[in-house]
């Protein structure tokens, strides 16, 4: 799905998308799960998923932190999420340009999405706590959406992964 996703953008366009692998590192920690729970007496099966989820929680704290860290508090500026969404705004179908260049009209609009954005992943870590996983899922994917029509990249493996864990862990 990764290297699909790449595929779709032209002549190196915007940066290049990582070539991280949410359900592969999942599957990977779930496998682990199935090692470790014979050594403490545990389900495999849960202990697999609690590893797996414990390790999205993860990627999407760390996704924030290092925004963070890389450019502090001026990632929710508006005059960041402005540029994210102007490099976008020429490109792909005719709707979403009109909608990515009526956001750029906005200040706080593009400040409010810079906040959220930011702030729903500094909170994954709360996927670890099985009450609150279907609720993070479903706001991660609605953030997942909007992140299609305002930037123009689908992340169709994170929506899947997050989704899938919340139900079969739960």
């Amino acid at each position: 799905i990764r290297r699909w996703e790449i595929s779709l953008w032209r002549e190196r366009i915007v940066v290049d998308l990582g070539k991280y692998s949410p359900s592969g590192t999942c599957l990977f920690f779930y496998l682990l799960g199935y090692g470790f729970a014979p050594i403490f007496d545990i389900d495999p099966q849960k202990v697999g998923l609690e590893m797996a989820c414990g390790v999205l929680a993860s990627a999407w704290f760390l996704s924030g932190w290092k925004k963070l860290e890389l450019s502090g508090i001026k990632w929710i500026s508006s005059k960041t999420t402005g540029l994210m969404l102007a490099e976008r705004a020429y490109i792909g179908p005719p709707i979403l340009r009109s909608i990515r260049r009526f956001c750029l009209q906005y200040r706080p609009l593009l400040f409010t999405i810079g906040f959220l954005g930011l702030f729903l992943e500094l909170i994954g870590i709360m996927f670890i706590f099985p009450e609150f996983r279907i609720y993070y899922a479903i706001i991660i994917n609605i953030l997942l959406i909007l992140t299609a029509v305002l930037l123009g990249y689908f992340e169709l493996e994170w929506m899947l992964a997050i989704i899938a864990l919340a139900i079969m862990s739960s």
